[in-house]
């Protein structure tokens, strides 16, 4: 039962995080991530837009990760990378095509920076400018946009991606 508690990191860095969760609302749950989910997240499609991301990607330092779930059924994962502990991070969300566009991922991202901002100052993201669902997404959490740029891909192409910023004092201004 100890192991469900904890959330999978690739450092040594432990977060407070974990063993806030699992927090529930709306039938989403936030939960530690567990071994058992990878193999389930490993068959799932990955979009377009998502390969393009992960193009852009050549070392995500440590990083810990966290389920989301609908009514008990794995539906995505949140991540955190280039972990700063009790100042910042930058935050990923992979969510089942089959459950986009329906809110479960702004419900999850709440539930998630609720626990989030009693650590930390800061969460950072990067997403494509072309990913407009995403983006509202961030929007309604307050998220903001403080930079763009345009990034090579992998596969020899160009996107732009924006960063956007929240601070802890922006969030809970928001609730």
């Amino acid at each position: 039962m100890a192991a469900a508690l904890t959330a999978h990191t690739t450092s040594t860095a432990h977060l407070a995080i974990g063993t806030k969760l699992p927090v529930a609302r709306d039938g989403i749950t936030v939960r530690p991530w567990e071994r058992r989910d990878r193999s389930t997240i490993a068959h799932w499609p990955a979009p377009e837009i998502l390969a393009a991301w992960a193009a852009t990607k050549t070392a995500y330092g440590n990083r810990q990760s966290y389920a989301i779930d609908l009514r008990g059924n794995l539906i995505g994962r949140i991540s955190l990378r280039d972990i700063l502990p009790g100042i910042e991070a930058r935050l990923g969300v992979y969510l089942h095509p089959d459950y986009v566009s329906q809110g479960y991922g702004t419900t999850a991202l709440a539930i998630f920076l609720d626990v989030f901002f009693s650590e930390f100052l800061w969460m950072r993201l990067d997403v494509a400018a072309a990913n407009r669902r995403a983006i509202r997404c961030y929007e309604k959490l307050n998220f903001r946009v403080v930079h763009c740029e345009w990034r090579e891909t992998t596969s020899g192409g160009t996107t732009v991606f924006q960063e956007m910023k929240l601070n802890r004092e922006a969030w809970h201004a928001s609730r």
